[in-house]
């Protein structure tokens, strides 16, 4: 385990704004890097994951004025940043070494003759990032620990709390945070936020919200996050495939954007509304999550038609509906 010296942060805060500390704890390996997309920890991919997670707990109160009320916290061209976050980052040399995930058998008509051979479940989520020796691009180790201050003006700590706390139990950081790689979790607790939301009376946007729609699935305890990922990327690749038959991807269009397959050419983005992530328990121990984001689309029944199934999907792979958690999860239930 890595531990990284801490801060001196008294030019950091001023009387308007508050600090919150974090000590921060990688559970998955976490593919972070600059312009040479080399390992770097650095605080915008930070700033950028709570943004988004603002959006999504609080985006639906906003309406028209989302960008508005987003900007008067996080900034924009006209407007300074009320967040400001700063990192204690100098870790050993960061990896690029191949880890192990369940393997699974699958077929293809362009590989191998269309006879089965064996794939890696982490590899299957990290797709474009490894050549089936090594990472293409380092990463940061699952227990490295760093410590983490945000400096937040008093009017938006509560905001800025449930943020954080949706981070840590749903989401990550970096490439693929979508599919569970830097997956992150608080060392030390921080405070709860008191903000009371309402997250059940919300209804879909056009972008992912917590809304009356979402779902939260959960593996069993797992010993390694190893485990936990595989046993979510096998649930997902089963639900996925149950939508329609090999091959065909008019329902995998309602999924995600692009399509990478052969004689596809539909290059549109459209990033898929299911946040993979993986939780370390008290114990040590871990728990595979897939929370459901719904959206508003433009070919509205045949898109829920679609998470309607994979829902279905999830459940059949084993998953645990655990839908009746997430404002116990978040510090909001009252």
């Amino acid at each position: 385990m890595i531990r990284l010296a801490n801060m001196n942060v008294s030019r950091f805060i001023n009387i308007k704004n508050e600090l919150i500390k974090c000590e921060v704890q990688f559970v998955t390996p976490a593919f972070l890097g600059g312009a040479n997309q080399s390992a770097e920890l650095r605080t915008p991919p930070f700033k950028a994951a709570l943004r988004w997670w603002w959006r999504v707990l609080f985006g639906a109160q906003y309406n028209n004025e989302i960008y508005k009320e987003e900007s008067k916290r996080f900034g924009s061209t006209d407007n300074a940043s009320k967040v400001r976050i700063e990192i204690v980052g100098n870790f050993d040399s960061a990896k690029t070494e191949y880890f192990k995930g369940r393997d699974i058998f699958v077929t293809s008509r362009s590989r191998n003759n269309g006879q089965p051979f064996k794939i890696n479940l982490i590899d299957y989520l990290a797709f474009g990032l490894c050549d089936r020796k090594n990472y293409t691009r380092n990463y940061f180790s699952p227990n490295s620990i760093f410590d983490m201050n945000i400096s937040i003006h008093k009017s938006y700590k509560q905001e800025l709390l449930l943020c954080l706390h949706a981070l840590f139990i749903f989401g990550g950081i970096g490439s693929r945070s979508r599919n569970g790689f830097g997956s992150i979790c608080l060392v030390s607790a921080i405070e709860k936020s008191c903000y009371d939301l309402k997250w059940q009376l919300e209804k879909p946007q056009n972008y992912p919200t917590l809304n009356c729609f979402s779902k939260l699935y959960e593996t069993g305890k797992r010993n390694s996050w190893n485990e936990a990922l595989s046993d979510i990327a096998e649930a997902y690749r089963k639900a996925r495939l149950s939508l329609e038959n090999r091959h065909s991807f008019d329902k995998r269009a309602l999924l995600s954007l692009p399509i990478i397959a052969q004689g596809i050419s539909n290059n549109n983005r459209s990033p898929k509304q299911f946040m993979m992530h993986v939780a370390k328990t008290a114990n040590n121990q871990f728990i595979g999550r897939i929370l459901s984001l719904p959206i508003i689309h433009e070919q509205q029944k045949e898109y829920n038609d679609m998470v309607q199934n994979m829902h279905l999907g999830f459940a059949k792979a084993g998953l645990i509906d655990k839908t009746d958690d997430i404002s116990k999860l978040l510090g909001v239930e009252k």
